[in-house]
Parts: C-alpha cells; structure tokens; sequence
C-alpha cells in the first residue's frame, strides 16, 4: 500500500487474496465466485490488526427473496493500538502478530484483552 498505510487483510491473512467483488450484476446469483479484491480497511501510524474477516460471502447472507444485499462482499477487522515499545523500535504501521487460539491474536506476544480499554 502507499503512503504508509497497511490493510488489514494483508497484516492478519498472509498469502491469501481476500477478493471481495463479483457477485452477478442481478445479485441473483447461487454460487460464490468472488475473483477480485475491491473492500479494504487501512490502518497506519500507531494501529495495529489483530484480525481481518470478510462478510457478506456466505449463501446465508442473502436476503429472504435469493439476493445478495450488494454486488460484493465487506471486510471488517479489529484494530488496536501498537504498544510504545513497537511503535519505538521504528517499526511503526507493522505489527507481530501471534495466534494465540482461534479468534484470539497477540501482538508482541501480549493478548488483544490487554490492549482493550477497562473503566
């Protein structure tokens, strides 16, 4: 990515290609054939992606009467912040990321709980 900004796809699913788009032009379609990759979340700076998923790709998600609610699915991701010391070593927009059990990512060997805020 340019100007300094990383999707979060890439960060939390390396290798894989994460297409988005092509559903039929009349969303009637039954099949899923998704071949290019048009949704992206970006983050840079301090931000780190603890995860990455794309919606909308599934027949379930159809509506009652057989359509797709759009002509291409959505990525949703959980971004978080990097901690001081990553963010020092100039490794600012990057992140270690460590799975640490399904659905759960550390990074920097830390839990994604750490990161959230508690009142």
């Amino acid at each position: 990515m340019g100007a300094g900004f990383t999707a979060a796809w890439s960060a939390t699913h390396l290798g894989e290609l994460g297409n988005t788009w092509g559903h039929a032009p009349d969303l009637k379609n039954t099949t899923v054939n998704l071949t290019r990759r048009l949704d992206l979340v970006l983050f840079c700076g301090g931000l780190c992606a603890f995860d990455a998923d794309i919606v909308g790709e599934e027949l379930t998600d159809r509506t009652p009467s057989g359509l797709w609610p759009s002509d291409h699915a959505g990525i949703v991701a959980t971004l978080g912040l990097q901690p001081a010391a990553h963010r020092r070593s100039g490794q600012e927009g990057e992140c270690t990321l460590k799975r640490s059990g399904k659905g759960s990512f550390g990074c920097n060997s830390r839990r994604l709980e750490d990161f959230l805020y508690q009142p």
